[in-house]
């Protein structure tokens, strides 16, 4: 048994019918996703140097949108 305010229960009907899903099949894959990232060791990020090519700019020019998508990355 889960206990959801009303906003949850709202936004996860919504959700799940966005995804034409069960709202229990939404809560076990989500429960899945949890567990299996909490199974996995977490890494340090590594970043070494400053790196650029002839279309780039230097991390240091982005080095926050390269954290957010590595961050994103891990997450998933």
């Amino acid at each position: 048994m889960v206990y959801l305010t009303e906003a949850q229960r709202t936004a996860l009907a919504r959700y799940a019918r966005s995804r034409r899903k069960p709202v229990a099949q939404i809560i076990r894959d989500a429960v899945d996703r949890l567990l299996t990232s909490e199974a996995r060791p977490r890494r340090r990020a590594r970043f070494i140097g400053i790196a650029s090519g002839p279309d780039q700019a230097p991390i240091s020019e982005h080095t926050e949108e390269l954290l957010r998508d590595y961050l994103r990355r891990q997450s998933s």
